[in-house]
């Protein structure tokens, strides 16, 4: 059983309190995030991270997890519902995700493979002279490639003419070594056909692509075009944000 809930950090009630817990900087407030969800969650300081979360805008969470929240509650208004999305194989349906588009590969030497930036690595390979004329054109085929890869893997085949890229940023998140991790973060919407049900279902669970513990990876299923009721579908995306 998954829940997804959405939470509304309560920033009036809270008064000056709020610009510690809602602050003004994307990265400051992703970290302040995570900590909020975490303690939403569970008491427990040494638990490892078992959901997916995103903001919608500040101060507002979109979260799926295996449990319902259970502290933290006067800090937030609290929706939640059960989230048992029932795909079949040939189900069209649309897909509003936030994503960070990596792969890993072995280096040399290296005991792990090392995690690649899709999006950062194709543009750092455009040519200088022409990246400002073609940069939404390298996005927008580097995001399209690598949701196909993924639909291989994850039981879904995207319509890659119509991804839709709504917003696209790079975070560069401090680490606890004191090195820094940058990433894309890139909200993407796409029409699927359901290939392996239980594939993308698990993936639905599990999340897509790096930077999971900072706010990518959530899938959300908004609608489906032919009308069949499913289980699991969120409101608040419209299909107008998907390219036609």
């Amino acid at each position: 059983m998954l829940f997804l809930i959405k939470a509304a950090v309560r920033t009036q009630a809270l008064g000056a309190i709020s610009g510690l817990l809602v602050p003004a900087r994307d990265v400051d407030r992703i970290h302040a995030a995570y900590r909020l969800i975490t303690g939403l969650l569970t008491t427990d300081p040494k638990h490892k991270r078992d959901f997916l979360w995103r903001e919608d805008e500040p101060g507002n969470l979109t979260i799926l997890a295996p449990k319902e929240p259970t502290g933290f509650a006067a800090i937030f208004e609290l929706s939640v519902a059960p989230f048992m999305p029932k795909l079949n194989n040939g189900d069209q349906v649309l897909l509003h995700m936030r994503v960070s588009p990596t792969v890993h590969k072995a280096v040399e030497g290296a005991r792990r493979p090392k995690r690649y930036d899709l999006i950062m690595d194709a543009l750092h390979n455009t040519p200088s002279d022409i990246l400002p004329q073609v940069r939404q054109e390298v996005v927008q085929r580097t995001a399209a490639e690598w949701l196909a890869k993924q639909g291989e893997l994850h039981g879904f085949q995207p319509d890659c003419n119509r991804v839709h890229i709504s917003r696209n940023r790079r975070l560069s998140i401090s680490e606890p070594d004191g090195g820094k991790m940058s990433f894309s973060m890139l909200d993407i919407g796409c029409p699927v056909k359901v290939v392996e049900a239980q594939k993308l279902e698990a993936c639905i669970q599990s999340g897509l692509g790096g930077a999971r513990a900072f706010g990518c990876g959530l899938i959300l299923i908004v609608n489906r075009p032919d009308g069949v009721a499913t289980a699991g579908l969120v409101s608040g995306y419209p299909a107008s944000n998907f390219g036609n």
